[in-house]
């Protein structure tokens, strides 16, 4: 007999507008970004992130700000 094993999958799309983790400001020449986490705001719900936590969840926002640094306001 076998078994199927589920994956979740991960979506990598993001916006300044959707994060959850990062707050997002261009004034002119100069840009913020501060790192502020949610702690509800992890991958998976069987854990809570703590303030200076680190997972995937804020790694894709911090590329994607990043991203719109390097391209959006260079």
């Amino acid at each position: 007999m076998s078994s199927i094993e589920t994956v979740d999958v991960i979506d990598f799309r993001t916006s300044p507008d959707a994060y959850r983790h990062w707050r997002f400001a261009v004034d002119g020449p100069v840009a913020t970004l501060t790192m502020q986490v949610d702690p509800a705001g992890g991958l998976r719900d069987d854990y809570e992130l703590k303030l200076n936590s680190y997972d995937l969840s804020v790694d894709i926002e911090l590329y994607d700000a990043v991203q719109r640094l390097r391209f959006e306001h260079p």
